[in-house]
């Protein structure tokens, strides 16, 4: 049986996944997270605890997603209960279009496994709910969909008589270079009298 020189532990795989996490979990945005939710649902969250701590029974997250869509959620000190409250505002974060790899799992939040992800979804899901609710979203704007670009008749006509590159006689070569009409060679002849 092969057995490597060199096996890392998985204490310190586990370490390494944990300093990978930490290192996307922004105080700023923490603090940016923290302010929109407090104006969404019209109370002050407190700032002498972490986030995540306020968050984890999932009700002022659905407060917050109940601003832009109906659901159902309970407070509760029964474990069972608020990892439901976290995951009813996940359906609804989905249900708005927060896309799927912006969210997180229900335990990321609840045992505070990834909080940079909880942070960034909270993110996500005020830029998707900003225009429901009122409220400026964080972040950059979402783009939307402009409509489609029709042509009218006469812009189509119009556009039948501009000139193209093919028809000012010269196109790209197999090879890259540009042609212009035919090719010509030019041959460099020595001048009578020079050597």
């Amino acid at each position: 049986m092969y057995t490597p020189q060199y096996q890392a532990s998985v204490s310190s795989l586990d370490n390494d996944l944990r300093g990978k996490m930490a290192g996307k979990y922004d105080p700023q945005m923490v603090e940016e997270a923290r302010d929109w939710l407090s104006q969404v649902v019209g109370e002050e969250l407190p700032r002498d605890q972490d986030l995540l701590t306020v968050l984890k029974d999932g009700v002022v997250l659905c407060r917050a997603a109940e601003k832009a869509t109906p659901l159902k959620y309970k407070k509760s000190a029964m474990p069972f209960v608020q990892m439901e409250n976290i995951a009813s505002f996940l359906k609804a974060a989905e249900a708005l279009g927060v896309p799927k790899h912006e969210l997180f799992q229900t335990v990321d939040l609840y045992e505070s496994k990834n909080p940079g992800q909880v942070i960034s979804c909270v993110h996500s899901f005020s830029r998707h709910a900003s225009a429901k609710i009122g409220v400026p979203g964080l972040g950059p704007k979402l783009a939307t969909k402009q409509a489609p670009r029709v042509q009218t008749e006469q812009e189509k006509r119009e556009g039948a008589n501009i000139i193209n590159g093919y028809q000012y006689g010269f196109a790209s070569g197999s090879q890259g270079d540009v042609v212009f009409g035919g090719k010509r060679n030019i041959v460099l002849t020595p001048k009578k009298g020079s050597s």
